[in-house]
C-alpha cells in the first residue's frame, strides 16, 4: 500500500511540475502526501509495537500531527513548502522504530530478531528516515552552495533511497525464501498412524 501510494504522489508531483505548470497544486499534494505517509506509517508501527504506552502515543500523535500540518498550511504562503512538518514526522518515526528494535531487542524469543520481516521493514524505514532527516538538514543549510555540492547532495539523497528499497525488498525476499525452506522441511505424521499401538 505505501509503495502505490508513493508511486502515485510521484506521478502527481510529476504532472503537476511539468505538464499542469501548476507549482500550487504540487505544493498541496505534497502536504497530502505527507499526512497520508504519516498515517500509513503510523498504522503499521501500531500494529507491531508491543507497550501500550507508546500505542497510546502513537494514537495521540496523529491528531496532533494533522493539526500542526493545517496550521503549517495556513501559516506559510501557499506557493511555498516548510520542511518542519516533515522534519518533525521523521523525528517521531526515528524514535518509535528505535523503541521498536528496543522491544524486540528485550523480549526472550526462540528464533531472533532479525529473522522477522518486521524487524528488516523497519530497518529499511530507519535508514530513509534518518537519512533524509539529515539530508533535508543539509539542503536547508546549503540553499546558495555551488552546483558541485548540490549534485553530491543528490548522490546521498540517491543513495538513501537505493539503500532503503534494498533493506525492504531484501525483507520480503528473505521471507519467501524461508518461508519456502520452512515448508519443505516441514515433516509431517502420516493421518493414518495410531500412536497407541506402540
Amino acid at each position: 500500500m505505501y509503495s502505490i501510494i508513493q508511486a502515485v504522489f510521484s506521478f502527481l508531483c510529476y504532472y503537476f511540475i511539468y505538464i499542469n505548470n501548476s507549482y500550487s497544486n504540487y505544493i498541496m499534494a505534497l502536504r497530502v502526501h505527507l499526512v497520508l505517509e504519516y498515517l500509513l506509517i503510523a498504522i503499521f508501527l501500531y500494529n507491531i509495537l508491543e507497550s501500550g504506552k507508546a500505542k497510546t502515543g502513537l494514537l495521540i500523535s496523529l491528531p496532533i500531527f494533522l493539526i500542526y500540518n493545517i496550521y503549517d498550511f495556513f501559516s506559510n504562503e501557499s506557493m511555498s513548502f516548510s520542511n518542519n512538518p516533515t522534519l518533525i514526522e521523521f523525528l517521531i518515526f526515528i524514535v518509535l522504530i528505535i523503541f521498536y528494535l528496543f522491544e524486540k531487542m528485550k523480549l526472550n524469543q526462540e528464533t531472533p530478531a532479525y529473522s522477522s520481516i518486521n524487524f528488516w521493514l523497519n530497518v529499511g524505514l530507519f535508514v530513509y528516515f534518518s537519512g533524509n532527516f539529515f539530508y533535508i538538514l543539509l539542503v536547508e543549510n546549503s540553499a546558495n552552495a555551488s552546483v558541485a555540492v548540490k549534485n553530491q547532495l543528490i548522490i546521498i539523497y540517491c543513495t538513501i533511497t537505493i539503500i532503503k528499497n534494498l533493506i525492504l525488498s531484501f525483507a520480503f525476499v528473505k521471507n519467501d525464501i524461508e518461508d519456502s525452506i520452512n515448508n519443505k522441511n516441514k515433516f509431517q505424521y502420516p493421518k493414518d498412524l495410531n500412536f497407541d499401538t506402540f
